[in-house]
């Protein structure tokens, strides 16, 4: 076989080729060359990248899988507790019961066993929305009219009286003759605004729980029967960890998340350093003062921010106008696609008076950072707002409040270990790649 050598050119919808016969290494003449162009894999009329149509699909799917799968696992303990009817047809038969009125009926008298059974099978069917801050993590408008749906339901559930979501939805519609007088019992969205969301009714998981603790305990089922149905009603899995790579400066160091305060200052620093001061006669770095001075808006004093807490690049310039620099001047990193320096979004948002308050920053880099990862790592609301109040002393109003705060999502590309070597020198002036 002849030397060659192969060059190739990979593109976003083509992937170009060239070969070089050689000898010795040295091309000696062309062998061949060529292109093949191909989609670039998103739909012709959105835009929208193929794979999100597959992903979505596979989604529904797996959830689906998971649904089935704990329903078999559901029926098969009812049978083996003497909730359910071994015979098919016989459990079929078991569909014409209301069970609302089973549900409601549970709260005051003792059921047969089958109807019992028929009860929990139906609580298992839908079981509640249950939040996970790692999942929702990010801007989410249809999460927010979730979260104003549940407390609503929770509002009605109180006003009417009834002591379970069962007996309330049982009781909606208790008086009713006709069908067509019925309410809808279950979620029902509209359109209220572009973009925007409604829900007529929307149960969270914590009240499909108390309801069935409040069955079995009216039931008198045993206990070690009612863990057992009740984990297996309610259990759900963890989300699978994301592994965050390694440090290029320490490789056994996990990179960092982009909410700690750590890295918030970091990249603020880093932008500051960057900025050179255009006019139409010449171009020169920040003085350490002007630094300064965008450092104090940028990391302690946030009432300079915009709601993406971002400085833009006028409100940079009337903070530095008073230093001597004209507001007409432009900025080397001053463009249409990047609107101003990014701020330290943890601390504005962990600062806020109904939350740590000026408290948060006579805490250590350290603390602030534990604090931070706490809020990124903990998945369920009841989880942190527990961990809040035990393990840094606030109120339980306090946790509550930093419970629904949404810090930035992402990983950078160094650890808390370089950063916090790397940032000394950076608030010395330095660039980053000196």
């Amino acid at each position: 076989m002849k030397e060659y050598i192969l060059g190739i050119d990979l593109g976003a919808t083509s992937l170009g080729w060239c070969i070089f016969f050689s000898k010795g290494g040295i091309p000696q003449y062309l062998g061949s060359m060529g292109v093949r162009i191909f989609s670039d894999g998103r739909d012709s009329k959105s835009k929208e990248p193929l794979s999100v149509t597959r992903r979505i699909a596979r989604g529904m799917r797996r959830r689906r899988d998971r649904y089935l799968k704990r329903r078999m696992r559901l029926m098969e303990k009812l049978i083996k507790y003497g909730l359910m009817p071994a015979d098919e047809k016989e459990r079929k038969s078991l569909e014409k019961l209301n069970p609302y009125d089973l549900r409601a009926r549970a709260l005051d008298e003792k059921l047969p066993s089958y109807e019992l059974g028929r009860a929990l099978f139906h609580i298992n069917q839908r079981r509640g929305f249950k939040s996970n801050r790692k999942a929702e993590r990010g801007s989410n408008e249809d999460a927010g009219a979730m979260k104003k749906a549940i407390s609503e339901t929770h509002e009605k559930i109180k006003q009417s009286g009834a002591r379970t979501l069962g007996e309330y939805l049982f009781n909606l519609n208790k008086e009713k003759e006709s069908t067509q007088d019925f309410i809808p019992v279950r979620v029902r969205t509209s359109a209220q605004e572009k973009n925007k969301m409604s829900y007529n009714l929307y149960p969270d998981r914590a009240m499909y729980e108390e309801e069935v603790k409040r069955i079995f305990e009216k039931q008198g089922t045993p206990k070690d029967i009612a863990d057992d149905l009740f984990d297996t009603i309610f259990h759900q899995r963890s989300l699978r960890p994301q592994e965050r790579g390694k440090c290029q400066f320490e490789p056994k160091e996990y990179r960092a998340f982009v909410s700690l305060p750590s890295f918030q200052r970091f990249r603020a620093l880093q932008q500051v350093n960057q900025l050179y001061i255009k006019d139409d006669k010449d171009e020169r770095p920040l003085t350490q003062a002007e630094k300064e001075a965008l450092h104090h808006y940028l990391l302690k004093d946030f009432s300079k921010l915009n709601k993406d807490f971002r400085l833009t690049w006028c409100a940079a310039k009337n903070i530095l106008e008073p230093l001597g620099v004209n507001p007409k001047v432009k900025f080397n990193l001053e463009a249409q696609r990047r609107n101003g320096l990014d701020g330290d979004r943890t601390s504005a948002l962990l600062s806020n008076s109904e939350c740590f308050g000026s408290g948060w920053f006579s805490f250590s880099t350290e603390k602030q950072n534990d604090i931070a990862e706490f809020l990124l790592e903990t998945e369920q609301d009841d989880m942190l707002i527990k961990g809040l109040v035990d393990k840094y002393g606030l109120s339980k109003g306090m946790a509550e409040n930093i419970a629904k705060i949404s810090l930035p999502d992402g990983v950078g590309s160094l650890s808390v270990k370089a950063i916090e070597r790397i940032n000394p020198f950076l608030e010395k002036g330095m660039l980053y790649n000196e």
